[in-house]
């Protein structure tokens, strides 16, 4: 599958949903939608990491890129899931929101 605006508008969605749940505490369900989360931003990084290398101008800062997951992850195991919501909901949406611009 080709990166998309679509692609990327819908995980951002996604993210906003799953952001939502756990600013709510809706921990249970939350971390349900996390588990799915996991696995579509694992296929849409392998997506954006072939844009990239097709795309080299492109504004895409890998570092950062990984940088914001790795603290989405140290969110996650220190159990602070408003933490999490919020790197989802505006760092990793930025990037995507980006990406998205340049598409």
């Amino acid at each position: 599958m080709n990166l998309s605006k679509e692609t990327l508008n819908s995980m951002i969605e996604k993210i906003q949903r799953n952001a939502d749940m756990f600013y709510q505490q809706n921990k249970q369900e939350a971390f349900d939608l996390f588990g799915n989360l996991i696995n579509d931003i694992s296929e849409l990084s392998a997506q954006i990491f072939a844009w990239k290398n097709t795309n080299p101008a492109s504004d895409f800062d890998e570092t950062k890129y990984l940088s914001v997951l790795t603290e989405a992850m140290n969110a996650l195991e220190a159990k602070d899931e408003v933490l999490l919501a919020d790197i989802l909901n505006y760092d990793l949406t930025e990037i995507y929101e980006t990406i998205q611009k340049q598409l």
